[in-house]
């Protein structure tokens, strides 16, 4: 009677982890389907990119835009962050740039004057954009000083003349063009930098590389 019984045992709980196994196994799945369903309603925002200085490929499956002041220390601190987390997704991330330079001297939303050398740098950028160079020379705004001076030595570094920057700096052109980033920005209640914006995702503040990681990692998921 004992023989027979202990295979028959062995069997039914056999059946039961199987059963168990299979159970986690389809609840562990469950929670990663609706864990991307969440993901998915996560609240969105966009913001007009037309002609922002941008790299990476155009069909990348996450678009980071990048909202910030060359002056503003946490964004100097998150430009360097972002582009360490991206590092690892060449063909993924598309990055944008954005201008929210915190002066009144060209920013109405800015009450007073704070970064007094912001405004001065956003259009700096603007005129090295026009020749190509945004990124070089805002890595360099970004770990380097931004007063005047340094500027029209970044320039010169490029080759780009002393009469060119300076009449690129001054014109209303360019004026414009960091006036019109603000207003688009500050249309989403954008009031204070940096800001990202992951496929719409809204992250204030610096992060860390591990959690832009797990972010843009969770945005290609999305995508598959």
């Amino acid at each position: 009677m004992n023989t027979l019984k202990k295979p028959a045992f062995l069997i039914t709980f056999s059946i039961i982890i199987f059963l168990a196994t299979g159970s986690c196994l389809y609840l562990r799945s469950d929670l990663k389907n609706a864990k991307t369903a969440a993901n998915i309603r996560i609240p969105r925002i966009s913001v007009n990119t037309i002609g922002a200085p941008s790299k990476g490929p155009s069909n990348a499956g996450v678009l980071i835009i990048e909202i910030s002041d060359f002056e503003c220390p946490f964004c100097r601190r998150a430009n360097a962050i972002i582009n360490e987390a991206i590092k690892d997704f060449p063909k993924d991330v598309r990055l944008v740039f954005k201008h929210f330079p915190l002066d009144n001297k060209c920013n109405p939303m800015v009450p007073r004057p704070f970064h007094k050398n912001a405004c001065y740098a956003a259009k700096a950028a603007v005129c090295a954009q026009k020749k190509g160079v945004f990124w070089s020379f805002s890595d360099m705004m970004m770990k380097g000083s931004i007063d005047k001076q340094a500027l029209f030595e970044y320039a010169r570094s490029f080759g780009i003349s002393e009469q060119y920057f300076g009449s690129c700096i001054s014109s209303q052109e360019t004026e414009e063009i960091i006036s019109k980033d603000i207003r688009d920005c500050s249309s989403l209640g954008i009031d204070g930098v940096p800001v990202f914006l992951i496929n719409g995702r809204k992250m204030v503040g610096a992060q860390s590389v591990e959690k832009l990681k797990q972010i843009i990692e969770e945005e290609l998921a999305t995508r598959k």
